[in-house]
C-alpha cells in the first residue's frame, strides 16, 4: 500500500512543478494477478475507478485476444 501512496505523491508533485492537473476521476487502475478487493482498495487510495480488460487506448484494443473468437 505504501507504494501506491508514493505514486500518488509523485503525481501530486508533478502537478505542483508543472502547473498541470492530474484528473484522477478519469483515471483507471488495473491489477494483474491481484484479488479484486485489493484493486478496489488501491483505486480508493488513488481516488480513481477500477478498470477492466479489454480496454481501448488511443482507439486500440488492449488486453484483447485476437486469436480467440468472440463469444
Amino acid at each position: 500500500m505504501e507504494n501506491i501512496r508514493t505514486v500518488k505523491q509523485i503525481l501530486r508533485n508533478f502537478e505542483l512543478v508543472s502547473g498541470l492537473k492530474v484528473n484522477f476521476n478519469k483515471c483507471s487502475i488495473l491489477g494483474l494477478n491481484m484479488k479484486a478487493e485489493e484493486v478496489e482498495q488501491l483505486a480508493g487510495i488513488m481516488e480513481c475507478k477500477v478498470g477492466e480488460t479489454p480496454f481501448s487506448y488511443l482507439g486500440l484494443q488492449v488486453g484483447f485476444n485476437h486469436h480467440k473468437p468472440p463469444s
